[in-house]
């Protein structure tokens, strides 16, 4: 569920500049939409559902788009005040390149407020539209442009995609297995105020240098892992490693990373055996995103 807020419209109101894009994406792995065959002789019909609820009453823009821009769907689809469920059938492609990896292959973008060349011509909710071959929409011709409304919100729930012509129920998941699927594409530690948080474990294999190891859940693919200034290097029992060493992210995988610092010579033994925890009341945080 996602709820968004205009806090600053934009100037011009309801007239965004030709290049002018702002919305909400969703973007799916080739590994999640190869049973579609979009781009091939096999394609198949598919259908997008979800609910949706706006402040202001009107037509609003989804366009599907292939991961290279070079494809697209585009549909105007009529949302209100109250909660209502949306289904939009989408014919097969096939024509196109479609990612069948850990790669983008598809995404849903929902138009908030675009211009001209960030706009592609509706092909109608009824799926007896076509394809267009476009320089990657990101909303749909004719859609109300919310960012020039202040104030205004909207709210959308139970997006689902699957193949054929009619939506069926939103398939609720155990909260276990929208967690899983999450960390697949990002996951964060946090000291959560304590200022004796571990996160990692590892030893000295030297005087001045130490190697940790942080495991995390599987990824998507090689993560971007970024430590925040908070995070550091010490010791439980002697804090005896010199304040400002910096942590270095080495070699990470789909599973791992390493976290080494090089500091002046550790004379206490008890330092080499030092763990990677939080020593500041400033909340420390290890991030870990491999988002499409």
């Amino acid at each position: 569920s996602q709820k968004v807020t205009i806090t600053t419209p934009e100037s011009t109101g309801a007239t965004p500049g030709s290049d002018d894009r702002a919305g909400m994406q969703y973007r799916m792995e080739g590994y999640d939409i190869n049973h579609l065959n979009l781009g091939t002789a096999n394609a198949k019909d598919f259908v997008v559902s979800f609910y949706i609820k706006v402040s202001t009453a009107g037509n609003y823009g989804l366009a599907i788009v292939n991961q290279s821009g070079t494809r697209s769907y585009c549909v105007l689809f009529a949302a209100t005040t109250s909660w209502t469920r949306v289904s939009i059938k989408v014919p097969k492609d096939t024509s196109g390149t479609y990612g069948a990896t850990n790669a983008q292959a598809l995404a849903l973008k929902f138009g908030f407020y675009n211009g001209s060349s960030r706009s592609g011509p509706d092909q109608g909710i009824t799926g007896t539209g076509s394809w267009q071959a476009s320089n990657a929409p990101q909303g749909t011709t004719g859609q109300t442009q919310l960012g020039g409304i202040n104030s205004a919100t909207w709210q959308i729930t139970g997006v689902q995609l699957e193949v054929g012509s009619t939506a069926t129920d939103f398939e609720h998941r155990t909260f276990a297995e929208e967690l899983a699927l999450c960390q697949r594409y990002y996951e964060q530690f946090n000291s959560n105020g304590l200022v004796e948080a571990m996160f990692a474990s590892g030893y000295f294999e030297s005087d001045t240098r130490g190697r940790h190891c942080l495991l995390y859940i599987r990824k998507r693919a090689t993560p971007t892992i970024t430590a925040s200034a908070a995070s550091t290097f010490t010791n439980l029992n002697t804090n005896n490693i010199p304040a400002g060493t910096a942590i270095e992210i080495r070699k990470p995988t789909e599973t791992a990373a390493e976290f080494r610092l090089d500091t002046s010579t550790i004379t206490d033994a008890n330092g080499r055996g030092c763990i990677l925890i939080s020593v500041s009341s400033t909340e420390a945080t290890i991030k870990i995103s491999s988002e499409l």
